[in-house]
């Protein structure tokens, strides 16, 4: 015979059965198993099969067994079988793609239900923000010599990428002051090697100038192993008189926080 959906697992469950011991002149019995309607059961008193419903000879409804006349005295003369019924368990699929976000409410999808790697970056859009580390810094880069030659600020960050297809925002974010120094400049490393330049020159050593040494790059390092990204700088001239502080705050104002933060991004 053909069949229209998800063809049914049909599973005959265990038949069950009961006996209890007729007195006479018990009408009720309690069965040990609910049942909906009299049909479910088969009934036998002496061996000789009852016929269920209303004015006949029992009527079942939960674990209430009534007979219309009392069964007559005997050790395990009334024998009642539950019948077994073919249980369909039919598993449906949902087509590929066939959820929408109109199908699911608002709190439907929680962090528990979410199971590590359970979302993965194919299934979100190019573009989606999809892991995010920060790393902030108080230290203070403020060397008085060894100009000319990028130095380690003390500030990175490091990330792990979950695809090599993905790409990765760097953002930096410090201020700072410069003072005589001609031409500077900081860098961006990934590892050990130079993606990125900002660059400035102060040729004034009477005053010092504020300077914004934040920036952002979209990099893409095709892997999916740990990602360190730092940043480098360098001035023309460092003395005690010519310098280069980045994270520079005074005591006045509080301590200093450069900020490295590192998203992957779905490529």
């Amino acid at each position: 015979m053909a069949y229209i959906g998800a063809q049914p697992n049909k599973t005959l469950t265990k038949t069950t059965s009961q006996s209890f011991n007729g007195t006479g002149s018990a009408t009720s019995f309690t069965l040990n198993r609910a049942v909906n309607s009299s049909e479910e059961l088969e009934v036998f008193v002496d061996n000789v099969q009852q016929e269920p419903g209303s004015g006949k000879s029992y009527v079942a409804s939960g674990t209430a067994l009534t007979f219309d006349e009392a069964p007559p005295s005997g050790t395990g003369n009334v024998y009642v079988i539950y019948r077994g019924l073919a249980e369909v368990t039919t598993r449906l699929e949902a087509p590929d793609l066939s959820i929408t976000t109109a199908k699911l409410a608002d709190d439907a999808v929680t962090t528990a239900k979410i199971a590590d790697n359970a979302v993965t970056a194919a299934k979100l859009s190019t573009g989606s923000v999809i892991q995010v580390v920060q790393d902030v810094s108080t230290t203070l880069f403020g060397p008085t010599s060894g100009g000319g030659s990028y130095q380690d600020t003390g500030h990175s960050v490091t990330i792990t990428p979950s695809s090599s297809s993905n790409k990765v925002m760097f953002t930096y974010s410090a201020m700072g002051i410069i003072k005589g120094c001609n031409h500077g400049g900081i860098r961006l490393l990934r590892g050990t090697t130079d993606i990125h330049r900002h660059e400035f020159y102060s040729n004034d050593s009477s005053y010092w100038q504020a300077y914004n040494f934040g920036f952002s790059y979209l990099d893409s390092p095709n892997t999916t192993s740990a990602v360190t990204y730092k940043i480098q700088a360098w001035a023309q001239t460092l003395s005690a008189t010519q310098q280069l502080r980045i994270n520079y705050q005074s005591t006045a104002t509080g301590n200093p926080n450069a900020i490295c933060l590192a998203q992957e991004i779905v490529g």
